[in-house]
């Protein structure tokens, strides 16, 4: 594409990529201004600036593809050595080159008797459908593996599907990879829950049009592995020896994320589950803390992801958290020194893990607020893990004071020590979310409070500033959509979920529906509670995970 200037009635032009870019700008599809050692974008914008290393041509390795490409669409009796180079373009390509000279009459014809377009090749296939993703960025410039991978993935070019860093890479799949026998369902269970997470983001880019039409199969294979996952988990459920794996604790949680990926109504038994094995096996406390003072990097993966799950759950259901009280300590206990490691929390979600504390204890007073307005007991075991240990029912004023300082300094000592700029972006907008709850559901104030409206506004800066690198966010935007009361914020708010599709699943679908039936009670003149999104999914019938 060139960059200079076109006919006034063609439009603006955008400036063309430069195919020595950096791999942000090439990510991001933009021109890069090839500025060593980092570009003035990634500078102004606090990204990671790298540039691709160059790789040497190897005529061989070109060739073998051509051959495995070519050799599928040719006809048995046409099958010969490698192509020379001048009989390298497939018959589908030669056809498109001619197509365009041909009246319509013969061009149809032409496209009748055409052969079948040739097959992708499977990581091409993968490379496409990730093509506006993080993984899309990962193949442009890919890490080095974990070395057990390389035991099971001795194809390098399999070892490309799989081979990006995060926790469920290095301390989940080891344990689908090289099973002990123990957990025979349990593990079986999470295979099928990792198909599952697939089989759902295939089938919304396939509505979506960005993949390959399978008819609906996609959909119907992630219904039916969810089900058939479901099945063993329940089986392992009665066997003490399942139950204490860390199997099945993994496939529950990867299951309740495909819940929230595929916006399922049915995510409340799978999250007993996983609660029920938590309990099982002493609490979160024993699990991380009983054997050793030092819980092992795969323990500290599923108790953290679990909860954020539990998250989702409390923001959906209005209920209070199980796994991260009031009265936990366990939580902070996992701190590390270096958040930027693959394997923390803040890496994983793009969230600081006192964001996600102070979330927990948001939703816990909120909840306590709504019984005592109804004049409710709040003296009572909530079926919690950390059994024995009652409600608190006195100094309510107190402990809201008590956060809402907590919440005041949180950007003054907290933010200035997050390294990461994508941790510090959805933290910051977690902190404006929770700064609306606060004021809303704790302090009583109106949607038109101008602290709100400043909140959300800040939400909304943040979640356009940060595209489509969006994990985590839709909690913040739907807090801040829900205080919108003018149509320019609004249709901003509308531009920033279509961003969002880029990574979000049917979740996003639902969070638009929630916010356009929010605004509308908005305008009829309904009140606080019925604008509520808890109550918009009630009457709607859908109450999934929101995350």
């Amino acid at each position: 594409m060139s960059s200079s200037a076109e006919p006034s009635n063609v439009g603006p032009v955008r400036p063309s990529r430069s195919r020595n870019g950096c791999l942000v700008c090439r990510s991001r599809r933009l021109k890069c201004d090839l500025e060593k050692p980092e570009c003035r974008r990634c500078i102004k914008y606090g990204a990671e600036c790298v540039y691709p290393a160059k790789k040497l041509f190897d005529p061989d390795a070109v060739a073998e593809k051509l051959r495995r490409r070519h050799k599928s669409s040719s006809h048995p009796s046409e099958q010969s050595p490698l192509p020379g180079p001048s009989s390298t373009a497939s018959p589908a390509h030669a056809i498109s080159l001619v197509l365009p000279a041909l009246p319509t009459p013969e061009r149809a014809k032409v496209l009748k008797d055409k052969p079948a377009v040739d097959p992708m090749d499977p990581v091409e296939l993968l490379m496409a459908l990730c093509r506006n993703t993080r993984m899309g960025q990962f193949f442009i410039g890919p890490l080095d593996p974990p070395d057990f991978l390389r035991a099971a993935f001795p194809v390098e070019e399999d070892l490309r599907c799989v081979k990006d860093r995060n926790p469920w890479v290095e301390y989940v799949t080891p344990l689908l990879l090289f099973p002990t026998g123990e957990a025979p369902r349990s593990t079986e269970a999470l295979k099928l829950t990792m198909m599952t997470c697939g089989a759902i983001h295939l089938s919304f880019l396939e509505a979506r049009g960005n993949g390959p039409n399978s008819n609906g199969k996609n959909r119907e294979l992630a219904h039916r592995y969810r089900w058939d996952a479901m099945k063993l988990l329940r089986q392992a459920h009665s066997d003490p020896v399942e139950l204490s794996s860390d199997a099945f604790i993994a496939a529950c949680t990867i299951l309740s994320c495909s819940d929230i990926l595929g916006a399922n109504v049915h995510w409340r038994e799978n999250l007993r589950l996983g609660r029920a094995a938590i309990r099982h096996r002493g609490g979160f406390d024993n699990i991380l803390f009983g054997a050793s003072p030092q819980p092992t990097p795969l323990q500290r993966c599923l108790m953290e992801h679990l909860v954020v799950c539990e998250l989702a759950a409390a923001v959906t259901t209005g209920e209070p958290m199980v796994g991260l009280s009031q009265s936990s300590n366990w939580w902070n206990r996992l701190k590390i020194t270096d958040v930027s490691e693959p394997d923390s929390i803040e890496s994983s979600t793009g969230l600081h893990r006192t964001i996600i504390g102070l979330f927990a204890r948001v939703l816990d007073l909120t909840f306590e607020a709504r019984l005592i307005d109804r004049g409710l007991n709040t003296n009572h075991d909530h079926s919690r893990l950390t059994a024995g240990v009652p409600w608190p029912n006195t100094g309510f004023q107190a402990r809201v004071a008590m956060l809402c300082e907590e919440i005041r300094v949180w950007p003054l000592i907290v933010a200035p020590r997050i390294t990461l700029k994508r941790t510090l972006d959805g933290s910051l907008a977690l902190w404006h979310g929770l700064h609306i709850l606060l004021i809303r559901d704790l302090l009583h104030k109106s949607r038109t409070d101008p602290a709100i409206r400043h909140s959300a506004e800040a939400i909304l800066d943040t979640c356009a500033r940060v595209g489509d690198k969006v994990e985590y966010m839709n909690w913040a935007l739907l807090f801040a959509c829900s205080t919108l009361d003018r149509p320019a914020q609004r249709d901003r708010a509308r531009d920033v979920l279509k961003s969002f599709r880029y990574q979000c699943c049917y979740e996003v679908e639902v969070i638009e529906s929630i916010i356009e039936e929010c605004w509308k009670r908005i305008d009829d003149g309904l009140d606080e509670e019925a604008c509520s999104w808890r109550e918009i999914l009630l009457e709607m019938g859908c109450s999934v995970l929101l995350a």
